[in-house]
């Protein structure tokens, strides 16, 4: 109410005594004046008054030392992080970290955004029990790497790390040493988030690397079953795998064979000839031309054989250059799309599959012994399951026969061939349609 309250307490009786003179008009010129005065002046009249933001809420943070000498608190503001002040003294006990209960059982890390008032406990220990430290590399880039605590810490006790990777990084590596410089193990409770270590009889200290975020957790494949993503990086394939929208358009290869890093693209081919034979007098030179570069032997053949580990090979076992050595044969010379389906999906391999950029290039067919890994890869591996996950992507048929690169020995009109239904390893007439996949190593 303002000051000045028997005047306008007088005004609001000759208001009154003009009603019956001024009717509704002087009814509502009534209203809006004493809102005026009891507002303190303010009218707040109409649409169109604009209102201060609002504060943002903070929060206290207070220190009980339990008979320690005194932390001062901290007025923090919602979804901040609490500042770690210095250690508390109390006699000849250690101070031995900040605890959210007074029963001492679950320590605070102060990279925990504060949302409410909250009340810290100090944990004193005795001085006669050893107590160590965990410091932190100063050098850290890319991210930063807290504990939950970091003094007065007693041999045997669970320390967890917390890794916070800057926008766009992601951690390559976690190190932990005593003071003896020996690697303390750690173990992943969240892979890149979050791990703990036991404490030593001793200090430790604590480095990390981070790296650029990729799209796969693997900054390189390893393992058969690993699908690789158009930056290099991949993920191992489990039960449990769910790839995000981006991971599934990054996609380009599963690995087959671990040791050479050799993947299988996502596209497959069908219903291709190795070489066109339409007539004896309508076909591709290939068709009846043996390819000397292109021979490649198993040691055995025959019903199950793509899946012995034990059959080797002899010949041209590498298929990268296959397509090279094929067009530049000196029988042959009428290479085309038409005179050769089979090998045309795989030179254009990248058109078909839409890649550009690192792995446009560098696909080719299989020769007969790496065809009979990537089989191998289907059956006892997880090269099909890792298709099944990428949607878009084509699972090796088990109902299908797949070209390989290499030639027949003998006859010269046949080509080496595995049925990946019972895995048969055969040799058949180039003119066959079958169908074929693309490969290609991934330890660029």
């Amino acid at each position: 109410m303002p000051q000045n309250h028997h005047e306008y307490r007088r005004k609001f009786y000759e208001k009154v005594k003009c009603i019956a003179r001024g009717g509704y008009f002087s009814i509502v010129l009534l209203l809006s004046s004493i809102l005026f005065a009891c507002s303190g002046g303010t009218n707040y009249v109409g649409t169109g008054t604009t209102q201060a933001p609002e504060a943002t809420e903070s929060y206290t943070v207070t220190f009980e030392t339990n008979g320690g000498s005194e932390v001062a608190a901290q007025t923090v503001e919602s979804g901040k992080t609490a500042t770690e002040p210095a250690a508390p003294s109390k006699n000849d006990l250690n101070f031995g970290g900040w605890y959210t209960d007074s029963a001492l059982t679950s320590a605070f890390s102060f990279n925990t955004a504060i949302t409410s008032n909250i009340t810290l406990y100090a944990r004193w220990i005795s001085a006669s029990v050893p107590t160590f430290e965990v410091t932190f590399d100063s050098a850290i880039t890319g991210g930063t790497v807290f504990a939950d605590k970091t003094t007065g810490i007693s041999s045997g006790s669970t320390v967890t790390l917390t890794i916070a990777p800057a926008t766009g990084k992601m951690l390559d590596a976690l190190t932990v040493k005593d003071a003896s410089n020996n690697a303390v193990m750690t173990t992943a409770v969240v892979a890149g988030t979050t791990y703990t270590f036991t404490m030593p009889e001793s200090n430790v200290s604590v480095t990390a690397t981070f790296r650029v975020a990729t799209l796969g957790s693997k900054a390189a494949p390893d393992a058969v079953g690993d699908i690789v993503f158009n930056d290099g990086s991949a993920e191992a394939y489990s039960d449990s795998l769910t790839l995000t929208a981006e991971q599934i358009a990054g996609a380009v290869a599963v690995i087959f064979d671990a040791a050479s890093k050799k993947g299988v693209g996502l596209r497959q081919g069908t219903s291709k000839a190795w070489a066109r034979r339409t007539s004896d007098s309508d076909k591709a030179d290939g068709y009846s031309n043996s390819i000397a570069g292109l021979v490649c032997t198993p040691s055995a053949s025959g019903p199950g054989k793509a899946g012995d580990t034990t059959v080797t090979f002899t010949g041209a076992t590498d298929g990268s250059g296959s397509l090279t050595t094929l067009k530049t044969d000196a029988s042959i010379t009428d290479y085309s799309a038409t005179n050769y389906p089979a090998w045309d999906f795989v030179e254009n391999y990248a058109t078909t599959a839409g890649l550009t950029g690192t792995y446009e290039n560098g696909w080719y067919m299989p020769s007969i012994a790496e065809l009979c890994k990537l089989y191998q890869g289907v059956t006892n591996g997880n090269v099909n399951n890792a298709l099944n996950k990428i949607t878009g992507a084509t699972q090796l048929s088990t109902s299908s026969v797949y070209w390989s690169s290499s030639q027949s020995e003998s006859p010269s009109g046949d080509a080496w061939g595995v049925y990946f239904g019972s895995g048969d390893l055969i040799s058949g007439f180039k003119y066959v349609t079958s169908s074929v996949c693309a490969v290609r190593a991934f330890n660029d």
